[in-house]
């Protein structure tokens, strides 16, 4: 049975790696896997970053953290405006550009290219580190999904991976689903009792 590519960039693109490669893995080889998903992960980088600059993902997501810090008073939340810069600000003091670029690395190898893309940009590391970094955090992350995939298909069914990274994801969700109704449910009665 060929594989289907509409399935494999669907796999490639929500869940990444750990579900494109049990996917793939009896029907290619392990070349054509890595290089396949390489391309894939490497391919939109520069339009990621132009994107982020577009839109101001970041300052989005600044000032929704700072609404949800605000709730702790004017006094905090004037503290916590600049807490995002200072965090910045003391972790390329402390690490510069090669701490950024490794912490990049590790991030692109644990967590895959869009995330790494994210930290890369909220750093304001600068494109050319921050794609080769993600570029080897890829490359790294792709030969241990590969390897492991390989050697535990002697043993179970790749496919069981799809399911359990599927099921995990769906978890995940339902957990942050419902601490955020929880908190959102605490914040509004703890607004009514002050109003009273």
């Amino acid at each position: 049975m060929p594989i289907n590519l509409v399935e494999m960039f669907v796999f490639t693109y929500t869940f990444g790696p750990a579900t494109a490669v049990p996917y793939a893995i009896h029907y290619w080889s392990k070349e054509l896997i890595f290089a396949f998903l390489f391309a894939c992960y490497a391919a939109p980088l520069p339009l990621l970053f132009m994107a982020f600059g577009k839109m101001g993902y970041i300052k989005r997501t600044k000032h929704k953290l700072l609404r949800k810090m605000a709730r702790a008073g004017e006094k905090e939340f004037k503290k916590a405006r600049k807490a995002p810069d200072r965090l910045l600000e003391a972790f390329d003091e402390h690490m510069g550009f090669g701490g950024q670029s490794l912490a990049t690395v590790l991030m692109a190898f644990a967590m895959g290219f869009l995330w790494a893309a994210v930290f890369a940009y909220s750093f304001r590391l600068p494109r050319e580190k921050a794609y080769k970094s993600i570029l080897i955090g890829n490359a790294f992350g792709l030969v241990f999904w590969i390897f492991l995939i390989d050697q535990v298909s002697r043993f179970v069914h790749p496919h069981i991976f799809i399911v359990l990274v599927i099921m995990l994801a769906a978890a995940s969700w339902l957990y942050g689903e419902r601490s955020e109704s929880k908190a959102l449910a605490k914040a509004v009665r703890d607004k009514k009792l002050v109003k009273q």
